[in-house]
């Protein structure tokens, strides 16, 4: 029996230990997908959107509403981009400009 531990330096033990104890048939929907570099080192989503999608099979959607009908999906990963404020030399952030912000 394996041990899971509530703390690791690693996002993919965590990630991974979610879906060992919550989700065994793992993420079904991750609504701020991006490019999935969240996914290196964990099973990817079922299904995968984004407001602006950067690849194939990632459909464009805003998290806000989701095309799903209510109570359909199972488990959901939100990790949303960081929208920094500036960078060192005053500039926005590219994050800030690729995405503006949220309300």
């Amino acid at each position: 029996m394996d041990i899971i531990k509530s703390v690791s330096e690693s996002q993919a033990v965590i990630l991974n230990d979610i879906i060992k104890l919550y989700c065994p048939n793992g993420f079904e929907v991750d609504p701020t997908y991006s490019k999935g570099n969240f996914y290196k080192d964990v099973p990817e989503p079922k299904h995968k959107l984004d407001l602006h999608p950067q690849g194939s099979g990632v459909i464009e959607a805003d998290s806000r509403q989701l095309p799903f009908n209510s109570s359909s999906v199972g488990s959901i990963v939100f990790d949303p981009p960081f929208v920094g404020g500036s960078q060192k030399d005053g500039k926005p952030g590219i994050i800030k400009e690729r995405f503006g912000y949220y309300k």
